[in-house]
């Protein structure tokens, strides 16, 4: 994917209205990254979007953790728009914000098996039952990443596209 298509890819998924996103957790390689995905997100797709990375103060940090939880909090009405967090690594371990729904690799695989199981954790960890979905945006050329990923998992990472404003898995069946 080119960058371009890696962020209408992104822009389609926070849209989706099946399954619905109430709030998405977005990581992303570095401050810099992240810095530019929030702006673009709140500039070309006029999402409420929240940044997080460890070149944040602490009490920046806080602030967002706390307007992620008090926005992610308030339900949805149909046609709204999720509360996006763009974050780096920092992000994957300890955040509590029962909430997110999605957490999403944005052209940022983690470098290992457990990276990548404690980013999608952030999800799912509300009421007992509540699920949750991580997708990973990435570029072709690191298919090898995720094979190994799966591998070392014992998962499977299907591919999937956004047709109609719902996630379907690429052989058509719906998530």
């Amino acid at each position: 994917r080119s960058d371009r298509e890696a962020f209408e890819a992104l822009r389609k998924v926070l849209r989706a209205k099946d399954p619905p996103v109430s709030a998405a957790l977005v990581f992303v390689d570095s401050p810099q990254v992240a810095r530019d995905l929030a702006s673009s997100l709140t500039n070309k797709c006029n999402l409420p979007t929240l940044l997080l990375t460890g070149q944040e103060s602490a009490a920046s940090r806080e602030a967002a953790l706390r307007t992620l939880r008090r926005l992610a909090a308030i339900p949805l009405v149909n046609g709204e728009d999720p509360v996006v967090l763009v974050a780096t690594e920092v992000a994957a371990r300890g955040l509590d914000a029962p909430a997110i729904s999605h957490v999403i690799n944005y052209l940022s695989l983690p470098s290992s098996a457990g990276h990548y199981a404690h980013r999608g954790g952030r999800t799912a960890r509300g009421p007992r039952g509540k699920s949750g979905f991580v997708l990973t945006i990435a570029r072709a050329r690191e298919s090898r990443i995720i094979d190994k990923l799966q591998c070392d998992l014992g998962l499977t990472i299907y591919p999937v596209e956004t047709r109609l404003g719902s996630l379907v898995l690429l052989n058509n069946s719906k998530l």
